[in-house]
C-alpha cells in the first residue's frame, strides 16, 4: 500500500471520529392539545403525543463524507394501545363460524379422529382415547357435521375393536390375585373398551332421551344419528355388556309420537333383531321388552309394534350342531403305527362326546329362550283380544296367532277358541283379512288336538261364505288370496267329512264370485275360484250332483242367504253358471281348460 492511500484512509477515519463526537442524544418532545369542545359537551381529555427524534447509524455520501440519520419515534399513550388491542380481540371474536373457518374446524377435527382413531386400532394400549373422540358431540358448541362425524367414527371404531365375547367383571379375590403380565394387559382391555363403550352409550343416551324428557325438532339430525348408531350396536353387539341397556333405549325410541319416521326405522331394527338371532335370548329379551310396554298402555299400542313382532321366529334347531369329529382329522392318508392309531381313535372318541355335550347344552337353552318368548308372544296376542280388540290392531294379532297355533297350549285352547268366536259376534263387519286369518287360527287349532275334535265348527264355516261373498267389493287381492286359499284347504280337507249341502252352497257361491270377477274384468281371482271348485268337487264326490243340467233340489236357491245349511244350493244347476263363465271368458285359456275338466265330473 503506497504512503498516500494510507494517509487517506487516516483522514477519513478522523472526519468519522469528528463527527460522532459533535453528534447528541437529546430527543425532541412536541406537544398537541386536543381542540376545544362545545359548550354542551364535556370537555375532551387531554392526551399527548410524543415524538422522539433518535440518531441512527451514519451513512456515507456519494462525496465520500459520512452523515447522520435521523428517525422519529411516534410514542403512542397507553390507554390506545389497549384500545387497539381490545378491537382487535373483538374482530377476532366476530368471525362468523360459517365459511372457510367452519370449513378449517371441520377439516381439523376430522384430522384429529382419523389419528386417534388410527392410533386405537393399532395399539389396544390406547383404547381409553375413545373419550377424546366423544368430545365433539356437544351440539352447542359443534355443528351437526362435526357431531356426525364423531359419533360415526367412534361407532366404526368400537365396532372393530370390540371383543366377541362377554366380559365378566372381576371378583374380589381375583383383583388381588397376583398374574403374569399379559393377563394384566388383556384385564386392562377389557376395562377400558367397557368404559369407553359405557360413556359412548351414555352419550347416545343424551341425545336419545334428555333429561327434560322433551326433543326439539331442530335437533332431529342428531337424533338420526344417534339412533342409527344404536341400530347399528342392537345388531351387531348383541353379545356383549349393556345389550340390555340399548335394546331399552331402542324401545324407548318407539314412543316417539312426533318423529314417525324414527320410529318406524326402529320397528325395523327390531325386526332384523328377530329374524338374524340365532340363540334366542336376544329375541327372549325384547319380545319381553315389547309386551311390558304394551301391557302398561293396557293393550292400546300402536300398529308398528305388533308388525315388529312378525319376525320373531323360534327355531327348533341347535345353532352350533356338532362338528363330525372325522371330516375334522380327515386329511391325506399315511401309515400310522399302532400308538398312534390308537390316539387318533381316542381323540376322535373325546371330540365326539364334547360336541354331542355342547349340542345338548345349545338345545337345553334354545327350548328355554323359546319357551319364554312364547309366553311373552302369547301375553301380548291374548291381551290384545281381551282388552282392546282395536279393528286395525286385529290383522297382525290374527296372523300372529295363526303362524304361532301350532305351539300353543292345551289349557289355552278352549279359551281362545272361545275369544275368537266373541270376536267375529261382535264384529260382523270385520274386514275380510282378519276374518281369514280367525278362521285359520281356528281350524289349526282345531286340526292339531284331538280333544277338540267333537267340537262343532259351524260357526267359523257361516263365517267363511259370509267372507267369499264380500269379495265381490273392491279389495287388495294379493293380500287375501293367501290366507283365503289357508281356510279353503283346511276346512274342505278330504279327511274331513261335510254335509254335501254345505259343500254344494259353497261351489255355488265360488261360482257367483268368479262370475262377477270376470264382470270388472279380474280374470286372476276369477281363475283361483274356479280351480278351488275343481279341487273341492274332486274330493267331496257326494256333491257332484249340482252339476247335473236338471237340478233336483226343491224350492228356490236363495244366493243372498248368510247360512250355507239353508241357501237350497241343490235347486240350481252348476252346469249353465259354468257355461256363462266360460262364455263371458274369450281368451280360452286356464279357465276353458278347468271348466271342462269339473264338467267330466259329472255323475
Amino acid at each position: 500500500m503506497t504512503k498516500k492511500s494510507k494517509e487517506h484512509k487516516r483522514r477519513r477515519q478522523e472526519l468519522f471520529e469528528q463527527d460522532l463526537a459533535e453528534q447528541t442524544l437529546k430527543p425532541t418532545r412536541i406537544k398537541v392539545q386536543a381542540p376545544p369542545s362545545s359548550d354542551d359537551e364535556e370537555p375532551m381529555r387531554m392526551w399527548e403525543q410524543e415524538k422522539e427524534s433518535s440518531n441512527a447509524l451514519p451513512v456515507m455520501s456519494h462525496s465520500g463524507k459520512w452523515k447522520s440519520s435521523k428517525k422519529n419515534i411516534t410514542i403512542r399513550p397507553e390507554h390506545d394501545q389497549s384500545q387497539e388491542e381490545e378491537e382487535q380481540e373483538e374482530d377476532e371474536q366476530d368471525v362468523s363460524p360459517n365459511g372457510s373457518e367452519a370449513t378449517k374446524s371441520y377439516e381439523q377435527v376430522r384430522d384429529e379422529l382419523a389419528s386417534i382413531a388410527i392410533a386405537i386400532t393399532e395399539e389396544t394400549d390406547h383404547v381409553g382415547k375413545l373419550r377424546d373422540m366423544l368430545k365433539y358431540v356437544d351440539p352447542a358448541r359443534n355443528s351437526v357435521p362435526v357431531v356426525r362425524l364423531a359419533l360415526l367414527s367412534t361407532l366404526a371404531v368400537i365396532k372393530d375393536i370390540l371383543p366377541g365375547y362377554y366380559i365378566r367383571p372381576l371378583s374380589e379375590g381375583e383383583k388381588g390375585t397376583t398374574v403374569s403380565k399379559d393377563i394384566k394387559k388383556i384385564r386392562h382391555f377389557e376395562e377400558s373398551i367397557l368404559a369407553g363403550y359405557r360413556h359412548f352409550f351414555n352419550v347416545l343416551k343424551g341425545i336419545v332421551q334428555p333429561k327434560n324428557r322433551r326433543i326439539a325438532k331442530s335437533r332431529l339430525p342428531i337424533l338420526q344419528i344417534a339412533l342409527t348408531c344404536l341400530h347399528e350396536l342392537l345388531l351387531f353387539a348383541s353379545h356383549f355388556n349393556h345389550f340390555e341397556d340399548v335394546l331399552k333405549l331402542v324401545a324407548h325410541s318407539l314412543t316417539l309420537e312426533e318423529f314417525p319416521d324414527e320410529v318406524e326405522r326402529s320397528c325395523m331394527a327390531f325386526r332384523q333383531l328377530f329374524d338374524t338371532d340365532e340363540q334366542g335370548q336376544s329375541t327372549m329379551l325384547g319380545v319381553r321388552l315389547i309386551s311390558n310396554m304394551i301391557k302398561e298402555l293396557e293393550y292400546s299400542c300402536p300398529v308398528s309394534w305388533l308388525k315388529a313382532l312378525e319376525t320373531v321366529r323360534l327355531r327348533s334347531d341347535v345353532a352350533g350342531r356338532a362338528i363330525n369329529p372325522k371330516g375334522v382329522l380327515r386329511g391325506k392318508k399315511k401309515h400310522l403305527s399302532l400308538r398312534e392309531r390308537k390316539e387318533r381313535k381316542t381323540k376322535q372318541e373325546e371330540m365326539k362326546h364334547m360336541a354331542e355335550a355342547e349340542a345338548i347344552v345349545s338345545k337345553e337353552e334354545l327350548n328355554k329362550w323359546n319357551s319364554e318368548s312364547l309366553k311373552y308372544l302369547f301375553r301380548i296376542y291374548f291381551g290384545v283380544l281381551k282388552h282392546a280388540p282395536e279393528p286395525e290392531l286385529l290383522p297382525p294379532i290374527l296372523a300372529g296367532l295363526a303362524r304361532h297355533s301350532h305351539r300353543i297350549g292345551v289349557e289355552y285352547f278352549v279359551d281362545l277358541l272361545q275369544a275368537l268366536k266373541r270376536l267375529m259376534e261382535d264384529h260382523t263387519n270385520l274386514d275380510v283379512i282378519p276374518a281369514l286369518h280367525c278362521i285359520l287360527t281356528v281350524d289349526r287349532i282345531y286340526s292339531i288336538n284331538e280333544n277338540l275334535a267333537a267340537m262343532d265348527l259351524k260357526f267359523f264355516y257361516n263365517a267363511l261364505f259370509r267372507q267369499i261373498g264380500k269379495l265381490c267389493c273392491p279389495l287388495d287381492w294379493d293380500l287375501v288370496q293367501k290366507p283365503l286359499q289357508g281356510c279353503i284347504s283346511a276346512l274342505f280337507h278330504p279327511k274331513r267329512i261335510i254335509p254335501t249341502i254345505r259343500v254344494a252352497a259353497f261351489v255355488q257361491r265360488m261360482a257367483d264370485v268368479s262370475l262377477v270377477f270376470l264382470n270388472t274384468n279380474q280374470p286372476g281371482p276369477a281363475v283361483f275360484m274356479v280351480d278351488n271348485i275343481k279341487s273341492i268337487l274332486t274330493h267331496h264326490n257326494r256333491a257332484r250332483g249340482i252339476l247335473d243340467r236338471d237340478p233336483f233340489g226343491q224350492g228356490a236357491y236363495m244366493p243372498s242367504c248368510e247360512d250355507p245349511d239353508l241357501c237350497n244350493p241343490q235347486s240350481r244347476s252348476l252346469y249353465d253358471i259354468l257355461i256363462a263363465i266360460k262364455t263371458k271368458d274369450s281368451r280360452q285359456g286356464k279357465l276353458h281348460t278347468l271348466i271342462s275338466e269339473i264338467i267330466k265330473l259329472t255323475p
